[in-house]
């Protein structure tokens, strides 16, 4: 093998690990939402523990790629990366270019995902407090208006444990 062949196989090889790891991210953050959505939190807490492995896996391929980058004169953006596919040997750009498209879909996708399970993670932490609140009577009805314009508040608070 020519050093530009041993070269190409061995960015083909860190592109397709990082493709698998977005790969296993993925099925990992769909299932994260399951988990959300049953409340199950013994396996979420589980699934956490291994995203945390998965970024940290990815942080070392971030850093290995720019490493790659840097240490044959590139930037580290997007023109950087198109010299480095065009550098590949003939027989591996085709696919290099296919598989970074394919990881910046998948870390895009990702980001989305992530981004939902935070916002219905949110909702639920909201809608646990507002029981906890209706439960131990520290707010059973919400502050309204009347017709003159003042606030009003609720007479009375009930623990709904005393009921």
């Amino acid at each position: 093998m020519t050093a530009l062949t041993d070269s190409s196989v061995s960015i083909m090889t860190a592109f397709r690990q990082t493709n698998g790891l977005l790969i296993q991210m993925e099925q990992l953050l769909e299932r994260q939402y399951s988990y959300l959505l049953s409340r199950d939190m013994i396996s979420l807490e589980q699934e956490c523990r291994r995203l945390t492995e998965l970024l940290e896996e990815l942080g070392v391929d971030a850093a290995q790629r720019n490493q790659t980058l840097t240490s044959r004169g590139l930037t580290l953006d997007g023109v950087g990366m198109e010299q480095l596919l065009t550098g590949l040997s003939a027989d591996c750009q085709d696919e290099g270019r296919q598989l970074w498209i394919a990881i910046r879909k998948r870390m895009v996708n990702c980001r989305d995902m992530n981004q939902m399970n935070g916002r219905l993670q949110r909702r639920l932490k909201s809608a646990n407090t507002r029981l906890a609140e209706l439960f131990w009577g520290y707010a059973v009805a919400n502050p309204s208006y009347n017709q003159g314009g003042q606030l009003e508040r609720p007479s009375s608070l009930r623990n709904i444990g005393r009921v």
